[in-house]
């Protein structure tokens, strides 16, 4: 569902009629405000699996899924805001148009510090290494989906990795310029597609190198990170480019 309003190809006009290579029209006035929401209603899931299975460990992992979750998403979304404002909107088409095709004009050059805050938010938002508190097999078994096998445990893995591809959509859209192929003016459609699904299969591949990269942090350290690294950064990023507004950059 967070993926349907992500356009994965440039827009093309045939017959009169204008064709989105989204499963939404991206323009129909929820934007990426759409795909946010949609994850942050992913932990709800988490929950209902948790406490359903009636098991301790399981109650352990969802809780901690929720509590992750305040922590992080301020500074998720306080960055997600940042882009917004400098682009005017929160239209993905105008995000991605905005960014244009000139590699120094991606909001991965323009807001860098906004970048790492996203990108490290996803892997708590998406419950990978070094972030998935809630599983965290050597201290509470498997959490919430302890007492999960069969098709009921191959569902909560898909989702899991959606959700993993839709992060990576995500990245790619917000930061890399989505379809946009670098120094192509106008980009044909199926070089526009291919570009996107490039940097999306990419991020996946960053998602699982660093799940057997990094070893998993404490859970005091990520209630850390969120509210006294990541929530400061968010807040002065966004002051920042808020000023660079004010003064007419």
């Amino acid at each position: 569902m967070g993926f349907a309003v992500i356009p994965f190809g440039r827009s093309f006009t045939s017959g009169g009629h204008t064709y989105h290579l989204a499963l939404l029209d991206p323009g129909n006035g929820m934007g990426m405000l759409y795909p946010l929401a949609i994850g942050g209603m992913a932990v709800y899931g988490v929950l209902v699996a948790a406490w359903s299975s009636n098991n301790k460990w399981s109650i352990l992992g969802g809780m901690r899924a929720s509590a992750a979750m305040v922590s992080y998403e301020i500074g998720m979304s306080l960055a997600v805001i940042t882009i917004f404002m400098t682009t005017g909107g929160y239209d993905p088409s105008e995000i991605i148009t905005a960014q244009s095709h000139l590699p120094w004009a991606w909001n991965i050059v323009r807001q860098p510090l906004g970048f790492i805050v996203f990108f490290t938010c996803m892997f708590a938002e998406t419950n990978r290494l070094p972030f998935d508190f809630a599983e965290g097999e050597s201290e509470i078994v498997a959490g919430f989906n302890t007492e999960y096998g069969s098709m009921k445990f191959s569902l909560l893995a898909l989702a899991e990795y959606s959700h993993l591809m839709t992060a990576s959509a995500l990245i790619a859209t917000m930061y890399f310029g989505g379809w946009q192929v670098p120094f192509v003016r106008e980009p044909g459609v199926l070089l526009s597609v291919a570009a996107f699904l490039g940097k999306m299969l990419f991020f996946a591949w960053v998602f699982v190198w660093i799940r057997w990269t990094l070893p998993r942090f404490r859970y005091d350290q990520l209630m850390h990170l969120g509210w006294k690294v990541m929530l400061p950064i968010s807040m002065a990023n966004l002051v920042f480019h808020a000023w660079r507004m004010s003064q007419g950059h």
